[in-house]
């Protein structure tokens, strides 16, 4: 079965969710290094830079796993896969309270995934 074009489109939007995500990932994880680095060059209060490096190491982490989440679900989409649907929609509702551009990306997302007959139907 071919895919229906808003299923496509969904999938997309997942894939630059990931790519944006992902930018945010590597940008985190130079803030983590070069801090530490920094702090280390510096002889500073290493406590305070640890703690501080280690709560970038978790936020990174988690972005990570949006990242591989995002990208599962615009794979999955493209192969009509039912749990790449369900993850689709889950991440899309969350991503809503990301104002204003997760909201709108979102919104199309839940709209192609929920409401469009023919996307409907790909997944049925």
């Amino acid at each position: 079965m071919q895919v229906p074009q808003g299923v496509k489109i969904s999938a997309y939007i997942m894939y630059v969710y990931a790519l944006i995500t992902l930018c945010g990932v590597l940008t985190l994880a130079g803030i983590g290094l070069t801090g530490s680095l920094g702090a280390v060059a510096e002889e500073m209060d290493l406590a305070g830079v640890g703690a501080i490096t280690a709560v970038l190491g978790v936020l990174t982490c988690f972005l990570l796993l949006t990242v591989v989440l995002h990208a599962a679900a615009g794979y999955g989409l493209l192969q009509l896969k039912n749990w790449a649907r369900i993850l689709a929609i889950v991440l899309a509702a969350l991503n809503i309270l990301n104002f204003p551009l997760g909201t709108i990306l979102g919104g199309i997302i839940l709209y192609y995934l929920l409401a469009d007959e023919e996307s409907k139907q790909a997944f049925s």
